[in-house]
């Protein structure tokens, strides 16, 4: 089904969950690009189409988790236009991504990392930066970019967005530390 369509039985507190993958948020409209969509509770939405067929000021919230990196870092900026366009006042976006910066730091740190066959190491390592070429073979898995806090940062404040704040990776069901990003910005 196209975000469309499931906007039509939404109304009040919208939230969508971009790029979600096999990750279902109970409350939350699960979007996935088309080609990737394989559970009947996925919706379809394309994030690098624009503009959205979303009206102006009328999302609550927008999450998406490693998904940045796969897209062409010259639509981001758009993006964040659009996200900035359908959010309501005060509405947030939450974006969390591999950071470039502590995926550098953790790599220097035992550079023997590059070419471990330890899967949990090499994911916080390499295949953090290129995507994991071992695990998919859909070359959309692969990144196209990386980005540091300061980098979200400043493209939300680039792009309109009132403030922008660094926050910890949403990790509920583990406590170890990670060499991911996020920033959480609000219209």
């Amino acid at each position: 089904m196209k975000i469309s369509k499931v906007l039509q039985f939404h109304r009040e507190d919208i939230r969508l969950h971009l790029g979600c993958g096999p990750n279902r948020l109970p409350g939350w409209i699960n979007c996935e690009f088309a080609d990737t969509i394989n559970e009947e509770w996925q919706v379809e939405f394309d994030i690098t189409t624009f503009p959205y067929g979303i009206e102006n000021n009328t999302v609550s919230r927008i999450y998406w988790s490693h998904v940045i990196e796969h897209i062409d870092p010259s639509q981001v900026p758009q993006i964040f236009q659009e996200f900035l366009r359908i959010l309501k006042p005060g509405g947030v976006v939450d974006t969390e991504y591999p950071d470039i910066l502590k995926l550098s730091e953790y790599i220097v740190e035992d550079p023997t990392r590059i070419y471990t066959q330890n899967k949990k190491i090499r994911k916080r390592a390499i295949a953090g930066m290129f995507g994991d070429v071992g695990k998919y073979k859909d070359p959309i898995m692969l990144h196209k970019w990386g980005y540091s806090e300061d980098a979200i940062i400043e493209l939300c404040y680039n792009t309109g967005f009132r403030r922008a704040v660094r926050k910890q990776p949403w990790r509920p069901k583990t406590k170890k530390p990670t060499t991911d990003g996020r920033v959480i910005a609000i219209k």
